[in-house]
């Protein structure tokens, strides 16, 4: 398995399944939220942990928040009542409720957490009133000229009437002038008649109030796309309970006739693309109240799941939720002792995810077993093997590469080292391992000097660095193993000798030395021991070895006399018995020798 293939298929899968709580829902690199087929625009990934985060290190402020939630519920409430059969409603003044609902927003807006939202709401509310003043005053406007073009067009009928008199008297005229023989006058046509003006004063009238009309209907659509554009607004801040409040408000302020939307059907359409509808100031709030409950599902669910102690769950759900409904008041009044704790966790599977990218298993695995106790549902055997099978995966590699080394094959084991390091940079076999490699050239060095000096005695002690420096060498492996042999050897002597010497027999442990003598070389155990035996037995040791001194030199017989005289001392040694066996045989050659020379001499004359 090569360290790519398990960096992808395993320690990938672990983070995106294991250390990873943000839902379907969220997308941190667009900063989208997608709900029910609507898409929210969060701000970038980092802006949005962040929010959340700053949202888990916030204290709660319960009594004003339960205060501020009181006061929305009161504008609702008081402006449910106008949409609603109720008794409570005041006939004289309808407009009661309505004043004591905008009043409150200016209360509103005086909480932190209000945002300054509800004082844009009054501000709508008072610009359409004053519109409507205004209207109002237009419309009297209005009234006064349309009485005005009645008059007209009565005038224009009176002088229809006459016209059609006149025109009557004037046919008849000329008839009885013809009748007398005498030439009709001649019209100078200089001038409009009663009719013609009273007609032209009713044109002018009558584009005069079209003008008007248009005006007025100009305001109305200009104060309906005000509002329309907030409620959009707010919805798309998931501001919700703003958004019903301002719907609330639209539908007193407005005719059902005016409930379609002027501005932002697409966007509306965009937020509901499942929905074939007509974008409406209903479907505003609709989508409104269903925001809001789905928030306080949300909330529901997060607490459920931390009292079952399925904190992953509740982690993921608080994070969910609160991207939805994060100026809602069941988010904000989440308990701040949960908040708390979740936090924990969130920084703790944050860590994880950074310990797993800098591949520091030792520390993740402490980690896991912190998280695990925190969250029943988290999956720590998971978590825990995915771990094991990394560190073991490294110490295969490294295992190779000690093979590789071993058998010279240095680039294999360069590979296959760089590959452990791949996938646990931090495996503490790594560092030993390259030390043991940075020192092994070194230990050859000190070998070869040892073993050339006969210092048998300091390769035995440096026996195990010695192995591992020299396996993959057959000679010096072999000089090596020789060296031990010799060690061996000398200790084993050593050993029977003061076995001797305890028994009180020093002769006896002087020959047991005396036999790996040549062996021992300069060994300083041996040396040390042969010192502490010498000294009560030196007339036999002074003896044999002035022996072997005139035995080296040749001169056999004062050899034998001295090994005769040492074999007094201790009659049973079989170091003066050879010597002595020894000289015999060298002096019975030489008188062999001699004899056979003067045989083969020629004879004196």
């Amino acid at each position: 398995m090569g360290a790519g293939s398990y960096e992808s298929d395993t320690l990938q899968a672990l983070v995106d399944r294991v250390f990873d709580v943000e839902s379907d829902s969220l997308d941190p690199e667009e900063g989208v939220l997608n709900w029910k087929g609507r898409s929210f625009q969060l701000g970038q990934g980092r802006m949005m942990r962040a929010r959340f985060v700053r949202y888990l290190n916030t204290p709660v402020n319960s009594m004003d928040s339960r205060l501020y939630l009181s006061l929305l519920d009161q504008i609702q409430g008081r402006l449910s009542t106008l949409s609603q059969a109720s008794d409570q409603t005041n006939e004289e003044d309808p407009w009661k409720p309505v004043i004591s609902a905008w009043k409150l927003l200016f209360q509103a807006t005086e909480f932190d957490v209000d945002g300054g939202n509800s004082g844009v709401i009054a501000n709508l509310v008072y610009d359409n009133w004053r519109d409507r003043e205004l209207f109002l005053n237009r419309q009297f406007r209005e009234d006064i000229e349309a009485a005005e073009r009645d008059r007209l067009e009565d005038s224009v009928l009176i002088e229809t009437r006459k016209e059609e008199t006149r025109r009557v008297q004037k046919a008849e005229e000329l008839s009885r002038l013809r009748q007398d023989g005498i030439d009709a006058p001649t019209l100078d046509g200089g001038g409009l008649t009663p009719l013609a003006q009273a007609m032209k004063r009713l044109a002018e009238q009558e584009a005069q109030l079209a003008a008007q009309g248009l005006k007025i209907e100009e305001i109305g659509l200009k104060a309906r796309l005000k509002m329309q554009s907030q409620i959009i607004s707010f919805l798309s801040q998931r501001r919700f309970k703003h958004a019903l409040i301002l719907c609330s408000f639209y539908r007193t302020l407005f005719k059902s006739s005016a409930q379609d939307l002027e501005v932002g059907g697409e966007q509306l359409i965009s937020y509901m693309p499942e929905l074939e509808m007509i974008p409406t100031v209903d479907s505003l709030e609709f989508i409104a109240l269903q925001a809001i409950d789905d928030v306080r599902t949300g909330m529901d669910s997060v607490n459920n799941a931390y009292d079952q102690g399925q904190l992953i769950s509740a982690l993921e759900r608080l994070q969910e939720t609160f991207f939805l409904g994060e100026y809602s008041l069941e988010v904000v009044l989440f308990p701040e002792e949960k908040k708390r704790v979740l936090r924990e966790l969130y920084f703790d599977l944050d860590e994880a995810q950074r310990l797993v990218e800098l591949k520091d298993f030792g520390a993740l695995e402490e980690l896991i077993f912190s998280i695990s106790r925190m969250a029943d549902d988290f999956p720590d055997r998971e978590a825990l093997s995915a771990v094991r099978v990394a560190k073991q995966a490294s110490r295969m590699k490294l295992l190779g590469a000690r093979g590789a080394l071993l058998r010279g094959e240095v680039e294999e084991a360069q590979t296959m080292l760089d590959e452990s390091f791949q996938i646990w940079p931090l495996n503490p076999e790594i560092e030993n391992f390259m030390t043991e490699t940075v020192s092994s050239a070194d230990h050859v060095t000190d070998f070869d000097v040892d073993y050339e000096s006969g210092d048998y005695r300091r390769i035995f002690d440096q026996r195990e660095a010695y192995i591992a420096a020299l396996s993959g060498d057959e000679v010096r492996a072999e000089r090596l193993r020789e060296s031990i042999e010799i060690v061996q050897t000398i200790d084993f002597g050593i050993h029977a000798a003061e076995e001797r010497l305890d028994r009180g027999e020093p002769y006896a442990a002087w020959e047991v030395l005396k036999e790996i003598e040549e062996v021992a070389g300069d060994d300083r155990r041996y040396h040390r021991t042969l010192s502490s035996i010498v000294p009560g037995i030196a007339r036999f040791v002074a003896a044999v070895d002035e022996a072997e001194s005139l035995e080296e030199q040749g001169n056999y017989a004062a050899a034998l006399t001295k090994f005769a005289a040492a074999q007094k001392f201790f009659p049973a040694s079989q170091v003066v018995a050879r010597g002595i066996e020894r000289l015999a045989g060298q002096m019975l050659d030489q008188a062999r020798e001699i004899q056979e020379n003067q045989e083969a001499a020629p004879p004196v004359p």
